[in-house]
């Protein structure tokens, strides 16, 4: 269903008006955050998914984790199948199926090793970490509007391919609060920087005029891209530093697939066939059929799609050759920045 701009103008007034709504009573304290012992860091955005958030996660997990931080990471788990809260792993794996931990704890579960990784109730799920693995760091992957739980220290990821018209309210726009609220971080990283120069330019400044907080550190993120190739014998991915010269069949259910559908098509020296889901697909049989009807119709056997699709999908496509396009969040002075990030906990500590 098309919604008008007036209708979406009137959503987007009462959605900011239920936000301030919200705000006011954290202010005057009718509803109360809680505190935890441990250090408590939370990586959110202000837009609408998209911004490199579980990224971002991955990359502090694995800084902090070498510093001996005790880490676990607190996801809600977008989209999974279950209600209850669930450790999805202890740290060697997973423990529960992609679709009972969501997709993107699930991925972290297979990348970072040696972290216990919960899913569900944030706070229900700290007190578990803090009980089961005496975590004195944890990570809060998409809680930067999460008011009932104090931390430590917010990281607030702003998306800068996201055109500046779309920097209004949802469903006007892609923003969940105000961007007045950018003062509340602590560190702003302007993601998916150099894809569009000018729009990168004039959404800084839309946050900059609006950033009060002279504290706030601020950093670029550039997103580096690589294609990797899945070894079925193996179960792992190696890095493909060549083209895919073969039909290929390009799929993904991610918030903003434009970049993904740019960086597919550049990795293949043939035509290549794309199609984009809504963002975290479950991937139903009804998603599968269609796939392989496309597969089939074009005589395609090389599959490309991301690291979070892929595990959804891959016992359904054993047959083909499957690639994804990896990323990775390459920050500029990104040692000053861990830097920051532990002296922070330390001091906490001290």
């Amino acid at each position: 269903m098309i919604i008008s701009k007036k209708l979406k103008a009137f959503f987007s007034f009462v959605f900011f008006l239920l936000f301030k709504l919200n705000k006011l009573l954290y202010f005057y304290r009718l509803k109360r955050s809680v505190s935890f012992s441990s250090f408590i860091i939370s990586v959110g955005n202000l837009s609408l998914g998209g911004s490199g958030k579980t990224p971002m996660v991955e990359l502090l997990a694995k800084n902090l984790y070498h510093k001996n931080k005790r880490l676990a990471i607190i996801s809600r788990g977008y989209g999974r199948s279950s209600w209850f809260n669930h450790i999805v792993t202890r740290g060697a794996g997973p423990l529960i199926s992609v679709h009972t931990s969501g997709d993107e704890p699930f991925m972290l579960a297979m990348s970072l090793k040696k972290i216990p990784i919960i899913v569900g109730k944030k706070i229900k799920s700290i007190s578990m970490a803090i009980d089961q693995f005496q975590s004195k760091t944890i990570i809060l992957d998409d809680s930067f509007q999460t008011r009932s739980i104090k931390r430590n220290l917010d990281i607030l990821l702003v998306d800068l391919s996201i055109n500046i018209k779309q920097y209004n309210i949802f469903p006007k726009g892609y923003l969940r609060e105000p961007i007045e609220e950018a003062n509340r971080a602590d560190v702003i990283i302007f993601t998916k920087s150099g894809f569009n120069r000018k729009n990168d330019n004039r959404v800084k400044q839309i946050i900059l005029n609006r950033l009060t907080n002279k504290k706030t550190l601020l950093f670029d993120a550039q997103y580096v891209f690589s294609l990797k190739k899945y070894l079925k014998e193996k179960k792992s991915f190696i890095s493909y530093n060549k083209k895919i010269n073969s039909p290929s069949f390009a799929f993904c259910g991610i918030a903003n697939s434009d970049l993904f559908e740019k960086e597919a098509r550049s990795a293949c020296s043939k035509k290549v066939e794309f199609l984009a889901f809504s963002d975290h697909c479950k991937y139903t049989a009804y998603h599968i059929q269609k796939i392989k009807n496309i597969l089939i119709k074009k005589r395609v056997t090389h599959i490309i799609t991301t690291k979070k699709d892929f595990f959804k999908i891959q016992e359904s496509f054993s047959n083909y050759e499957v690639f994804i396009i990896d990323l990775q969040h390459k920050i500029e002075n990104e040692k000053v920045l861990f830097s920051f990030i532990n002296k922070q906990i330390n001091k906490y500590y001290s």
